[in-house]
């Protein structure tokens, strides 16, 4: 499993023309089985203060 991650949309298109991304697409295409490859644009990444907001969703901030 290979995980990337860019920051701006430019910075995968970069990427994605760049001579390292054309080697590993090289070593995909020697792989007997059909790969998965995927990417996924995430729009907003939350941490504990999700579940926290959804467990107590009535309670609000001290002192914020």
């Amino acid at each position: 499993m290979l995980l990337e991650r860019w920051e701006t949309e430019e910075a995968l298109e970069e990427h994605l023309q760049s001579e390292a991304y054309r080697r590993i697409i090289g070593a995909v295409e020697l792989s007997g089985a059909k790969p998965e490859i995927r990417f996924e644009h995430v729009a907003a990444v939350e941490g504990l203060e999700l579940v926290e907001r959804l467990r107590n969703p009535g309670a609000t901030k001290v002192g914020g």
